[in-house]
């Protein structure tokens, strides 16, 4: 019988998802973000955070890069792991997966793949540290402390706490009547929490992992180190890999490295795609905007001069519009794509 592989040697980005990618890490504005929001941000320059990408990160369908880390994970499942596994749809009737956690429809889960037999959840999330919302983490003295925003801080301090306190819940900490949860001295009261996962934890004694990947490809140490566990057991023969590794000499050879890149590279390939098509419709409705303005502006146009009136020449007020976009460029930096070379302007 025919060992089936898993080919997972795409480890790189084509040209539109390495450039977006990358401004976005290095905080420089996104080329078709310039060209939109130019006069904006001349005007305002407070409002240079539009050029980042961060409200088209947050907005549309945020799908596509949570399947794309869901399909990274279980194929890292499907390379070494013999028993069944499970993929939830959250479209289908929950009765199907009541049986392994009741309330919440589970992402993936290995039938028996946890110690003693029992089963192993995985919750994927794929959040983005730059969020709408900023919580201060004060709480109140009637139900205790609560999640705090600490990413300037913290390595996922804006998304693991949140996201942990929602699906597996805590504790209670202290007494009620002490004063909420100081994060700073860790004294003070919390409120105990039942999770999203509370069934599959408590009563049927299963395995959760809390499969956090940031937007920006990070990785958090709970997931980390569930493919740093697998990767032993592959080298010590517990496991056998039926990965496909890539030929390049500088390609990882080794289950962990690869499979984290390959997680890593998917999600933010997902979510560089899914900003693109968010800066093309914004561009096509703003062109399109465009085109009907400036037929409502022509028609009177022909009108003025219709009557023999004179009329200013079209095109005055679109030119300073171009002449503050070249400025913005020029302050920002011109990205691929755009000609704004000496070769180009030739």
């Amino acid at each position: 019988m025919a060992t089936t592989t898993y080919n997972t040697t795409k480890l790189t980005l084509d040209d539109s998802a390495f450039t977006t990618t990358l401004n976005r890490k290095l905080g420089l504005p996104l080329p078709g973000l310039v060209n939109l929001h130019a006069d904006l941000v001349r005007n305002d320059p407070l409002q240079y955070h539009t050029l980042l990408g961060d409200k088209e990160c947050n907005e549309g369908e945020h799908n596509i890069r949570h399947r794309a880390a869901v399909n990274a994970v279980c194929t890292a499942l499907n390379v070494t792991e013999s028993c069944h596994i499970i993929v939830g749809d959250k479209n289908q009737h929950e009765e199907k997966f009541r049986r392994y956690n009741a309330g919440k429809t589970l992402d993936l889960g290995v039938i028996g793949g946890a110690p003693a037999g029992r089963n192993l959840l995985i919750e994927n999330k794929v959040p983005s540290p730059m969020g709408k919302t900023h919580a201060q983490g004060q709480g109140t003295t009637a139900l205790g402390g609560s999640v705090t925003s600490v990413g300037h801080r913290f390595a996922f301090g804006n998304t693991e706490e949140k996201l942990r306190h929602e699906n597996l819940g805590c504790k209670q900490r202290g007494a009620p009547g002490q004063h909420a949860l100081c994060h700073t001295t860790g004294k003070g009261f919390v409120k105990e929490k039942k999770g999203l996962y509370h069934d599959a934890l408590k009563n049927q004694r299963a395995t959760v992992i809390v499969a956090i990947t940031e937007s920006f490809g990070g990785i958090c140490p709970e997931l980390y180190s569930f493919y740093h566990k697998r990767g032993k057991k592959v080298r010590s023969k517990t496991l056998v890999d039926r990965t496909v590794y890539s030929r390049h000499r500088l390609a990882p050879k080794t289950f962990k490295r690869h499979h984290l890149l390959h997680l890593s590279v998917e999600v933010q390939r997902a979510d560089a795609n899914h900003i693109n098509e968010q800066v093309l419709l914004a561009r096509y409705c703003a062109v399109r905007k465009d085109k009907m303005d400036g037929g409502v502006g022509r028609s009177d146009s022909s009108d003025s001069h219709s009557s023999g009136s004179d009329s200013p020449d079209e095109g005055g007020d679109d030119d300073d519009g171009d002449d503050s976009r070249d400025a913005l460029q020029d302050q920002c930096g011109a990205g691929p794509g755009d000609d704004t070379s000496e070769g180009a302007a030739a």
